[in-house]
């Protein structure tokens, strides 16, 4: 979901990865901004909610925070859910596996 998700300046260390931000639409309070992943041939553009006072531009790079309760993995292949056992292990593997997509909670 988008109000999952947490845009960073800078690497913190977590479960981030790098995006550019394409569009900064403005809503009073909050602003939809609008990514495409860094890694361009594995990612999908999707959408984070920020704080509407941040100020953020367009072509600007960030990253992109995921809590680890909101990751999901799926298999790139077949579209199965990667089950969390142990949130690391399972990200380790899929990575060197090829399985590279990620999609925050829909819950």
């Amino acid at each position: 979901r988008p109000e999952d998700l947490t845009l960073h300046d800078d690497p913190t260390g977590g479960h981030e990865f790098e995006a550019v931000v394409d569009v900064v639409e403005p809503m009073g309070s909050i602003s939809y901004v609008y990514l495409q992943p860094r890694q361009q041939d594995h990612g999908e553009p999707f959408i984070a909610e920020t704080d509407g006072q941040r100020p953020i531009s367009e072509g600007s790079e960030v990253y992109v925070e995921i809590p680890d309760e909101d990751i999901h993995l799926f298999d790139a292949k077949t579209g199965e859910t990667i089950h969390q056992r142990k949130l690391d292990a399972d990200a380790e593997l899929a990575l060197e596996d090829g399985m590279q997509t990620v999609s925050s909670s829909s819950d």
